[in-house]
């Protein structure tokens, strides 16, 4: 992955794994895994998967998307609002 990606999907991770930590209390493991698939002409696509495994549930999200930096501002959106939902049912 390029390194402009890189640097972009470590500083959304350090950001929103805080938040996450502040909602959940206590997250066990946090796995991101992006890849990039084949070059289909001049763009490539990108899948982004995240993990979040607290003591109380596993949430992940994983999308795919052509524009790499705002399938990262996707998923983590996707995924806040699926920890968000489950910390206001609790």
């Amino acid at each position: 992955v390029e390194d402009d990606i890189q640097a972009k999907l470590n500083d959304v991770t350090t950001k929103y794994y805080e938040k996450f930590e502040r909602l959940l209390g206590n997250i066990t493991s946090f796995k991101v895994h992006i890849k990039p698939h084949e070059k289909s002409g001049h763009t490539s696509k990108y899948s982004l998967i995240v993990k979040v495994d607290s003591k109380s549930k596993i949430f992940e999200v994983e999308k795919i998307d052509f524009d790499a930096i705002k399938l990262i501002h996707i998923v983590y959106e996707a995924l806040e609002n699926e920890i968000d939902h489950y910390v206001n049912s609790q």
